[in-house]
């Protein structure tokens, strides 16, 4: 747009009248370049273990489900195997044995799936005296 300007017209600051221009430009907005992706800011690094946990299902697996803990300190992994997760009871009792494992971590990671979201689940991050963080929606790379 500048350039077609320059071979027509020219007067002082002609670049910054056609930029204020095209900021106040509806048309333009709808037609412009989409917005610069932000950098994630990463995790704070824990300094102990069991300072933050992450947690998530991963896909089936010869109709297995795996529940995959992950220590942000330590990076230590435990697995749960099971057959489903339309249940939040079943997650529930998952985290309960490796919780009993290991202890209960002080702020627990998810994302926004129903097993994780349920009241059954709060009860027992309540119980535990655990804080729940959920990622943001559709950002799975968020959750560790």
């Amino acid at each position: 747009m500048k350039q077609l300007a320059r071979e027509y017209v020219y007067w002082p600051r002609i670049s910054d009248d056609i930029e204020h221009l095209v900021r106040q430009c509806d048309a333009c907005a709808l037609t412009q370049k989409l917005p610069i992706k932000v950098l994630l800011n990463p995790w704070p690094i824990p300094k102990r273990p069991l300072e933050r946990m992450h947690i998530d299902y991963a896909s089936p697996i010869d109709g297995q489900y795996i529940l995959i803990f992950v220590d942000a300190y330590s990076k230590f992994f435990d697995l749960a195997i099971t057959p489903t997760i339309s249940r939040a009871s079943r997650t529930v009792e998952l985290c309960h044995e490796v919780f009993s494992r290991y202890g209960p971590p002080e702020v627990l990671i998810s994302d926004h799936g129903t097993q994780f979201t349920l009241g059954l689940f709060a009860d027992l991050c309540k119980n535990l005296q655990i804080t729940h963080l959920l990622s943001p929606v559709n950002h799975p790379q968020s959750n560790g």
